[in-house]
């Protein structure tokens, strides 16, 4: 049978009535496979532009995050610096303020903006008769706070191990159950400061003055105490095991029930006023040579 008689043929078989649903599909696909092999081209020839705009637009895209973030954390950081730098007592957004400037951000980095803010010698004191700066459970870890000025405030709960801390000032300062773990605490002031139950193990209080500081069952095991004005100081039932304590003064100090050992005394002082554990004795500030020549002014 000719090709032409084929043709007339399949026309005819297919305007026939009744036909079979799968057959009627099959002959719409037969129809339509010009079109799609049309179609299947122009896909093909439009798919690598496609695919090079969106890769524009992804760039572009993270451009303008990139771009707008950093302005973010900028913007951030100076209203930071505006709630530090603003004398307020109590509760007034310091705390919040320090820790987003202590903060780290894999976004920042991203972003090229720079965080966790070196702190050194920020004053948050308070005027006399004010109540002290609100920084309750403040999260500072390994911030650079040396020198700074925390007289008076509330530091109750607050995580501040790895800090450098040297010179800063805690006087009067609430530090009930505050972390110190392996902080810099050199010639730090505590004096007169509430250290229930806080934690300084492993801490740097070289030449610190923590006279009359309150550090009832304060864990102070293996800290660095040499030189350490300890007047007056109520350490009972603090733990100061594997402490040195070299040349530290413990006049009037109270170390009843407090965990030591004789040989950690060794070349510390205290005087009639100093309360040791049963056992355990110290000698007298008045016998020590370098007493003078080191505390000369607490030795009046």
């Amino acid at each position: 049978m000719a090709a032409r008689d084929w043709k007339e043929f399949n026309k005819a078989w297919r305007a026939r009535p009744g036909q079979p649903l799968w057959y009627r599909l099959r002959a719409a696909r037969h129809r339509a496979m010009p079109r799609l092999r049309r179609w299947d081209r122009f896909v093909r020839r439009a798919e690598p532009w496609g695919i090079s705009l969106a890769g524009i637009g992804l760039i572009l895209a993270v451009l303008t995050f990139w771009y707008d973030y950093s302005d973010r954390v900028e913007e951030r950081t100076v209203r930071a610096w505006q709630v530090l730098t603003t004398k307020a007592p109590g509760n007034s957004g310091k705390r919040e303020a320090l820790e987003y400037l202590n903060s780290e951000s894999s976004l920042c980095f991203l972003a090229g903006c720079k965080r966790r803010v070196p702190l050194t010698g920020i004053d948050l004191s308070v005027e006399e008769g004010q109540e002290g700066t609100y920084l309750v459970g403040a999260n500072l870890v390994f911030a650079e706070l040396a020198e700074a000025d925390f007289s008076s405030a509330w530091f109750y709960d607050a995580n501040l191990s790895g800090a450098m801390l040297n010179s800063a000032d805690f006087s009067s300062t609430s530090l009930t159950r505050t972390n110190f773990s392996g902080a810099f605490l050199y010639s730090a002031d505590f004096s007169e400061a509430q250290l229930t139950s806080a934690n300084l193990s492993n801490t740097g209080l070289a030449r610190a003055d923590l006279s009359s500081a309150l550090l009832i069952d304060a864990n102070l095991s293996g800290a660095y105490i040499r030189e350490a004005n300890l007047r007056g100081a109520i350490l009972s039932g603090a733990d100061l095991s594997g402490a040195k304590l070299m040349r530290s003064d413990l006049s009037e100090a109270d170390l009843s029930s407090a965990v030591i050992q004789q040989k950690q005394l060794r070349s510390a002082c205290g005087d009639e006023g100093t309360r040791l554990p049963e056992g355990v004795t110290i000698r007298m500030c008045s016998e020590q040579r370098w007493y003078e020549n080191l505390h000369g002014d607490r030795a009046q």
